[in-house]
């Protein structure tokens, strides 16, 4: 089956050593994308929730072309926060239909 495709802004990217939980992408449920697609899936966030995440990118035409990653939802109690596990390579999606 196929994980649901959930929108995540690469750029709030956790890698700081020093950061309580595991790195991983912050997942805000609050962001009118990411709402929308939890929502489209009837989805919550959960820990151990497999999902593909995506931002919206594109080529050196002007194409669309988003980036596109498989994470593991994590909750993080030290600061409140979902984090999205990354458990597969980030890839363009003209990369996966190539």
């Amino acid at each position: 089956m196929d994980k649901p495709r959930i929108y995540s802004d690469f750029n709030n990217y956790t890698s700081d050593p020093e950061f309580p939980c595991k790195v991983g992408y912050v997942l805000r449920s609050s962001h009118p994308y990411t709402f929308g697609d939890l929502a489209k899936y009837n989805l919550a966030l959960a820990d151990n929730l497999e999902l593909l995440l995506y931002d919206i990118d594109g080529d050196n035409e002007g194409n669309r072309d988003d980036l596109e990653q498989e994470v593991i939802c994590h909750y993080c109690k030290a600061k409140a926060i979902w984090l999205g596990l990354p458990v597969g390579p980030l890839y363009h999606v003209s990369e996966k239909e190539s």
